[in-house]
């Protein structure tokens, strides 16, 4: 009876274990899934969703890195309308003093100066010389590996185009008579011509390679419209010269 006894007690408390195994919660290994902490960052092992675990933690560098890319973003659009011929050098300068530090942010300032670029035909040559000055400036101040400064360029281009052209092309379907509507067809289509002029001039500066332009010339001719010969023909314009 005893040995009875004493095997009875070895089975309970081996029952409480299994109990407390299966009932514990696969929440509350929340901190050892996250993985995704930034190169440096401090690796929590507090358990639960508190204000001190990982995960609000890390919620809360995401934030604070979207009001910095906020904040920066609205200091480089103030000096872009500030730009001019005049003060160049003391704007430029002050937009490399502005913060930047990521990818994004170079990415974000690109998109602000292709939008004044393809809006403002004007002052094209201002926008590429900026162009220009800020490719030196990410090429001796950030590892190209992380900041890939000609294929943001590229990307821009491409984006532009397509963004533009689904628009053109949804105007066109209205297939109307309206002032307002031709007036938008016609605003459109001079950002298109200023996207590609934009192009151009990008790759008489080597900022983009050559044999980009002959991809978008080479598209431009098969989509058979008199518009998109006159956007071929813009394109040629501004890059003849440096393809002969």
């Amino acid at each position: 009876m005893r040995s009875e006894t004493k095997g009875k007690g070895k089975g309970k408390k081996g029952g409480k274990h299994g109990d407390s195994y299966r009932g514990s919660n696969a929440n509350d290994w929340n901190g050892a899934q996250q993985w995704s902490a930034p190169p440096g960052a401090p690796i929590s092992m507090e358990i639960g969703g508190g204000q001190n675990s990982w995960a609000a933690k890390n919620r809360m560098l995401k934030m604070q890195a979207a009001d910095d890319d906020a904040e920066i973003l609205r200091k480089l659009k103030a000096l872009l309308n500030k730009l001019t011929k005049d003060n160049f050098d003391r704007m430029y300068e002050q937009m490399t003093q502005a913060g930047i530090t990521t990818a994004s942010q170079v990415e974000m300032l690109m998109k602000e100066v292709f939008e004044k670029a393809v809006t403002q035909h004007f002052f094209i040559d201002l926008y590429t010389d900026l162009t220009l000055k800020l490719n030196e400036f990410i090429g001796e101040n950030f590892d190209k590996s992380k900041i890939d400064f000609r294929m943001i360029l590229i990307g821009h281009c491409q984006n532009f185009f397509d963004k533009y052209e689904e628009e053109r092309i949804n105007i066109a379907e209205l297939n109307t008579e309206d002032e307002d509507h031709f007036n938008e067809q016609n605003k459109i289509k001079n950002k298109i011509l200023g996207n590609l002029k934009f192009i151009g001039q990008l790759a008489l500066k080597n900022l983009i390679a050559k044999n980009v332009v002959m991809i978008i010339a080479k598209a431009l001719i098969n989509k058979h419209s008199d518009f998109h010969w006159e956007c071929f023909v813009k394109l040629l314009e501004q890059t003849l010269e440096g393809l002969v």
